[in-house]
């Protein structure tokens, strides 16, 4: 098979949809085409950081959001939950006291992201509702 289109577009892409891709194409249990391009630069810079490789990780949350966000709108739309609705009540493992501590870094393996300023504080769980959690408000 020729993959030249999918090379042409990786590269066409890189710098204005994304900095680093890495893709693979599946037949069966089969890869039939990988590539990686572009550089993991946390400023976006398509000259420095590491090449993009087979095994690169990627955090997928800015992908996932559009999909997560109309399934849960769809819910809403049903009249299955509301906006207001504790998260606890769909599911009853978030809830209770939950300390604020660092937690590791999506991206950079073996590293922790602070939380700043740093703090003992319990808060809790059962409070955060899914308008807290869509709107970035729940102090998670």
């Amino acid at each position: 098979m020729n993959f030249g289109l999918v090379d042409r577009l990786l590269q066409e892409s890189l710098g204005t949809v994304y900095t680093a891709v890495s893709v693979q194409i599946r037949r069966r249990d089969e890869a039939i085409y990988s590539a990686s391009v572009g550089r993991l630069d946390p400023e976006g810079r398509l000259d420095q950081g590491e090449k993009a490789h087979a095994d690169t990780l990627f955090d997928l949350a800015s992908l996932t959001k559009l999909f997560t966000t109309t399934a849960f709108l769809r819910l809403v739309d049903a009249g299955v939950v509301k906006f207001d609705t504790p998260v606890s009540k769909v599911l009853p493992a978030f809830n209770g006291e939950r300390p604020i501590r660092p937690y590791p870094h999506p991206l950079n393996l073996g590293e922790q992201i602070e939380v700043v300023p740093p703090t003992d504080a319990l808060f809790d769980a059962g409070t955060i509702t899914f308008e807290h959690l869509l709107t970035h408000s729940s102090g998670l």
